[in-house]
Parts: C-alpha cells; structure tokens; sequence
C-alpha cells in the first residue's frame, strides 16, 4: 500500500516539476525576445544567427550519418 502511495507521491511531484519548468523556460523566453529586440535590428545579427543555425544542422547530419555507417 505504501508502495502505491510513493510512486503516486513521486509522480505528482515529477509533474508539478514539468510544469514549472516549463513555466519559467516560456517567461524568460518571451523576456530574453524581449531583451534582444536592439540587437536582432541590425541584419548582421541575423546573418551571424544563420550561419550559427546552419553548421549546427551540418553538425547534427554529420553525427547522424556518423552514427548510422558506423
């Protein structure tokens, strides 16, 4: 019966967790936008970004291709 109680118990509270979370990563999400606003007007920024975006991309294909020859 305990046993039952407990997962119930660490389950609930594993929840309420996500939920927090998540909460917080979307607030400072929408503040940090906020923040950047300066900063994404100049189209340098943008360009730096995608470029960053892009070999990220390559680096993930390069890991998969990586992962499935080997």
């Amino acid at each position: 019966m305990f046993e039952i109680f407990l997962k119930g118990f660490i389950v609930t509270i594993s929840l309420i967790v996500a939920i927090s979370a998540s909460a917080t990563w979307f607030v400072l999400l929408g503040f940090g936008a906020r923040a950047l606003i300066p900063l994404f007007k100049k189209p340098i920024t943008w360009k730096i970004l995608d470029i960053s975006i892009g070999f990220l991309m390559l680096f993930i294909a390069y890991s998969l291709i990586d992962l499935i020859i080997f």
